[in-house]
């Protein structure tokens, strides 16, 4: 036999214990996690159900704040409108106004320029006869 080698039994040995203790660590890790989660469907079950009413209860503030934030931009849009819509009230009263000032005045205008027409005609003697 050469230096440093060992016979087959020993090396059929030496691999055994390396597979024997892999093998243990395997198990023994299987063991550990065993221990820690006995029930491991029941957990994931249970997580899935926390996790499930977590989601429902976000969902219903996400869902309040929504139609609060709905709500207010309708009253926005309203009071816009409403706003809008008076001013439009007023500029139409006021262009009323104006307008009806302006037209007083140009039908006195036109009434005192005809009397004076008919004053000037009656003064030359070209005054028109009545119909």
């Amino acid at each position: 036999m050469a230096t440093g080698q060992k016979p087959g039994s020993a090396k059929l040995n030496t691999v055994a214990e390396v597979a024997g203790r892999t093998a243990g660590r395997i198990v023994g890790a299987l063991d550990s996690l065993h221990a820690r989660h006995p029930h491991p469907v029941a957990e994931a079950q249970a997580a899935i159900a926390a996790g499930k009413g977590t989601l429902a209860a976000l969902a219903a503030k996400t869902s309040v704040r929504a139609t609060k934030m709905a709500k207010k931009t309708k009253a926005a849009t309203k009071r816009v409108a409403r706003q809008a819509t008076a001013k439009a009230a007023r500029a139409r009263k006021r262009s009323a106004k104006a307008i009806a000032r302006a037209t007083r005045t140009t039908k006195t205008a036109v009434a005192d320029a005809k009397k004076a027409v008919g004053r000037a005609r009656k003064r030359v003697g070209t005054r028109r006869p009545k119909r």
